[in-house]
Formats: structure tokens, sequence, C-alpha cells
């Protein structure tokens, strides 16, 4: 049954007169007496009783509007919950990162889109691109901010920018006064890294094989700071995006010639409705992209 129809229905039963409902509904008469008489052929038996110029609810009437009285108010009481989670939502933004774009990154696009949404609320997870894919798929975030591997066909994923792989080394060591280096000058000294699983990590691999070696990695962390104090202590080379570079001057930043980079990108998932403040927070970085790529020509 057409809900419109029985709203129809209702209002005509209350007033049991078809031009004092017709004129509460913003219908004509002929309008209305047609929807009736569609709702009275599909229930197979009239509802109303005509007398005179006037309806009755007869008693078929009655079991029908004891009936949608109630279906009425469970579809009211439906929206409004609905409408009330929507608002409950709204503000907040389960956003995903790697944790090396916790430093610099991650708040910088949060300072951006809160300056235009200043009651946005985020939560902020990070975890290893493995993780962050897998909360995706489970509905657990709205967003993920990472690199691209080995990428689920139901996760879309969008380029934002691309990041150097820089050595830092403490001042006192025999590479402090390059400015750039290969690979291989850094083959054979204690390497420290992102651990196993993380995207930074399988650079580190990669570089590795394409260079016919093994790096030498003597200490593996997901603490950004504890890398960055092995090696500004000299304890080895430590191996990270630029923009963590730039978080201390008690090391020495070294550029590859051969400019190895990660990309970054926003995942979100496919066919998955976004609140309106995600959409907002997505189109804000697909911007903010945008922005770049025309600065970097």
């Amino acid at each position: 049954m057409d809900a419109r129809q029985l709203t129809y229905f209702c209002v005509t039963a209350k007033y049991e007169h078809m031009g004092k409902a017709a004129a509460e509904l913003g219908l004509s008469n002929s309008a209305l007496s047609r929807s009736i008489a569609r709702l009275e052929a599909r229930c197979g038996t009239e509802l109303f009783d005509r007398v005179g110029r006037g309806l009755r609810l007869n008693d078929y009437g009655r079991v029908l509007l004891n009936r949608v009285d109630r279906a009425l108010s469970e579809l009211e009481g439906a929206e409004a919950e609905i409408q009330t989670l929507v608002n409950a939502r709204q503000p907040s933004i389960t956003l995903g990162f790697l944790p090396s774009l916790g430093i610099r990154h991650v708040p910088e696009m949060v300072m951006e889109f809160t300056r235009s949404h200043p009651n946005a609320h985020f939560d902020l997870q990070p975890g290893s691109t493995s993780a962050l894919h897998d909360r995706l798929l489970q509905g657990a975030i709205d967003l993920f901010i990472g690199g691209q591997h080995h990428v689920h066909p139901a996760i879309e994923w969008q380029p934002l920018w691309k990041e150097p792989l820089v050595a830092l080394v403490a001042p006192d060591h025999r590479l402090a006064s390059h400015e750039h280096a290969d690979f291989a000058d850094i083959a054979r000294e204690p390497l420290i890294t992102f651990k196993g699983g993380q995207t930074l990590r399988r650079m580190v691999d990669d570089l590795g094989r394409a260079g016919g070696f093994t790096p030498n990695i003597v200490c593996e962390s997901d603490e950004i700071s504890t890398l960055i104090g092995l090696a500004c202590a000299g304890f080895g080379v430590a191996l990270v995006p630029e923009s963590l570079a730039r978080t201390t001057r008690k090391a020495v930043k070294l550029r590859f010639r051969s400019r190895p980079f990660r990309s970054i990108g926003v995942a979100s998932l496919r066919g998955r409705s976004q609140t309106p403040i995600a959409r907002s927070f997505l189109d804000h970085l697909r911007r903010r992209a945008s922005a770049r790529t025309v600065q970097s020509v």
C-alpha cells in the first residue's frame, strides 16, 4: 500500500467528509476521491459508508485505520531516530593514518579543515597500512591516509602527494659532510627503520633488492621519535620520510640521488554512505592535492 494513499485515508477518516479532508491535504475533491477508491479496490471492500453528502467509517475502515495509525507512527519514529543518529554522527570523522604522518601532515590537514568547519570532531587512529585497510573494510574508520599497497577492489585510493625518503646520520658520521648519497653508500651501515609491514620498510627492502644487497637493519621500531633519536646518538642511519627529518636539528639529512619516494593517498570504501562532514573532509583533501599539483608544475 502507498504511504501517501494511507495518509489521505487517515485524514478522510478524521473528518468523515471529503471536502474538509481535501482542503487539509491541499487536494481537489476528485483527486482525493480517486485515491480512496483505489485504496478500497486494493482492500476489496468499501471503507466508508456514504451517508448523504458525507462519509462514515465502517467496520472495515476502522480495522484499517487502527493498523495504519500504528504503522505511520512507527515510520515517523524511525525517521526521527535516523535523523537523531545522523545529527549525532555528522560532526565526527574517524580518520586512520600512518604513524609517520602524525607529526606534521595529519595535524596540518586537521587544522586547515577545522578553520572552515569549527564543529568537526576527529577520532584519529594511527596504524600500519594493512591494519588500516582492515579497519576500513570493517567500517571501523571513515577514511585513512597512507600508502597504496595491494589495494582491495572495494577500496578507492586517490593519490595526494609524493614524499622522498632520506637518510639521517649523526653529525660525526663519515657521510655527514655529504649533501647527497647513493643507497649503495649506506649498504654496510647499520640501518634503523620501521618494522616490517610498514610502507617505508618495504621501500627499504625494495631498494636493497634493486642494489643487489640485503640492508643491514639493526633496529626496527614503529616509534618515530625512537628512530630519529637513535640516529642522532650515532647508533646507525635512520631511513625516514623527508618531513620527519625536519623535526630535528641534531642529525644531518642526506638526500638520495635516485630520489626514492613514497606515494601518500586517501582511501575510502566504495559504495559506503559517508556522513556529510566526512564527505566535506574528503573533498578538502582532494582540493589540497590539486593545489599541490599546480604549485609543483
